[in-house]
C-alpha cells in the first residue's frame, strides 16, 4: 500500500507544484517568458509524465472526483480503495501549497536557496538585472495573494 499512497501523493504534489506555480510565475514575472503556452506545456507535459510514470502503480488519479464516480459504479473492491484516491492527493497538493508558499518566504530569498542563477558574491536578481531579490519575492507573494 506504500507503493501506491507514494505514487499518488507525488503525482498530485508536481501537478499542484509544477502545473499551478508555472501558472503563479506566469502571473507574478511576465516578461520571464513563462507565458500561456509555457503554463500550458508545464501542465499537459506535467500530467503526461504523472500518468505514464503511475498508471502500472495505481491505474493513476491523482484527482478524487475521477476515482470516485467509477467507484460508485463498481462498488467492493473499488470502494475498498477509495480512500487512498482521497487521502494522497490531498496531502500530496497541501504540502506543494506549503513548499510553494516557503519558496516565495523571506528566509528562503535572502539566505540564498532560491537559485538565481548568479554567483554568491552578486546580488540576488531575478528575470532582469535591475530586479532584486526583494522585488521578485514582493512580485512572488503578490501572486500568491491575488
Amino acid at each position: 500500500m506504500t507503493k501506491p499512497l507514494g505514487a499518488e501523493f507525488i503525482g498530485t504534489f508536481w501537478l499542484v507544484l509544477g502545473g499551478c506555480g508555472s501558472a503563479v510565475l506566469a502571473a507574478a514575472f511576465p516578461n520571464m517568458g513563462i507565458g500561456l503556452l509555457g503554463v500550458s506545456l508545464a501542465i499537459g507535459l506535467g500530467l503526461t509524465l504523472i500518468h505514464l510514470i503511475s498508471i502500472p502503480v495505481t491505474n493513476t488519479s491523482v484527482n478524487p472526483a475521477r476515482s470516485t464516480g467509477p467507484a460508485l459504479f463498481v462498488g467492493g473492491w473499488a470502494l475498498s480503495q477509495l480512500w487512498l484516491f482521497w487521502v494522497a492527493p490531498i496531502l500530496g497538493a497541501a504540502v506543494a501549497g506549503v513548499t510553494y508558499k516557503w519558496l516565495g518566504s523571506e528566509d528562503a530569498w535572502t539566505r540564498g536557496l532560491i537559485p538565481l542563477g548568479r554567483a554568491p558574491s552578486e546580488p540576488a536578481r531575478c528575470c532582469s538585472p535591475r530586479t532584486t531579490a526583494s522585488t521578485a519575492r514582493s512580485r512572488w507573494l503578490r501572486a500568491l495573494e491575488g
